[in-house]
């Protein structure tokens, strides 16, 4: 396992470059929500419905969370078809090896003990439809949050057309809660059912057309 790292300069250029992706890409970006300033150990807790997911939450970190060090948590086989995002703070996850596993677990729970982190997972492990319930969920994310002591926030994801040739991004962050003691050997997961919240109230709101709580992050660009 390739542990997370940070190229600055990379990271920049490639900021510029997702912003200008999306302005080409979708019609807009609207957001609802935030996350916690980065005082204590938290963990961004994200629905998985299509490649541009990471994208998206890495261009949130840059111009909407609150000024923090992000790492995530990769599909190591992905990492691998885009070893890009390991200089962007990824991280592989092997999730075909228990050790491999292990390793990264492991990883992920010494950074939740650095400073002005947020850690990034899609406990879900691969991309499902934005409407398919339940949720799978690849086990470790609960356990993470309670044996480092961190809080979360759940994120629902939607790619939809609305009145436009190109497809709108529509993100909602719930409130930060937190994995009680014992909860993460629960039939049924914590953070996957706070997802599921959270995408049922998204979808709700975005097929009532009820925009009223978004703010436009980013609109296309005109080319």
């Amino acid at each position: 396992m390739k542990a997370s790292k940070h190229w600055p300069a990379f990271e920049a250029a490639f900021g510029l470059y997702t912003r200008n992706l999306f302005g080409r890409r979708f019609a807009r970006l609207r957001v609802r929500g935030n996350v916690p300033a980065a005082t204590t150990p938290h963990i961004i807790a994200s629905q998985h419905v299509a490649w541009w997911d990471p994208l998206t939450l890495f261009l949130l970190a840059r111009d909407w969370f609150p000024p923090a060090r992000h790492d995530a948590m990769m599909d190591a086989r992905n990492l691998a078809k885009y070893p890009f995002f390991g200089w962007i703070g990824a991280f592989g996850v092997d999730r075909d090896s228990r050790a491999g596993a292990a390793r990264s677990m492991r990883h992920a729970l010494s950074l939740l003990e650095t400073p002005k982190l947020r850690l990034v997972i899609f406990p879900q492990g691969e991309q499902e439809s934005m409407d398919a319930r339940p949720l799978k969920c690849a086990p470790g994310t609960s356990w993470l949050a309670m044996k480092g002591g961190a809080t979360f926030s759940p994120v629902a994801l939607r790619y939809e057309f609305i009145e436009d040739e190109r497809p709108e991004v529509f993100v909602s962050i719930g409130e930060p809660e937190r994995v009680a003691r014992g909860a993460e050997k629960a039939a049924h997961d914590p953070i996957i059912a706070a997802i599921t919240r959270e995408a049922d109230r998204l979808r709700d709101d975005v097929y009532a057309r009820n925009f009223g709580g978004f703010t436009t992050l980013a609109k296309r660009s005109r080319r």
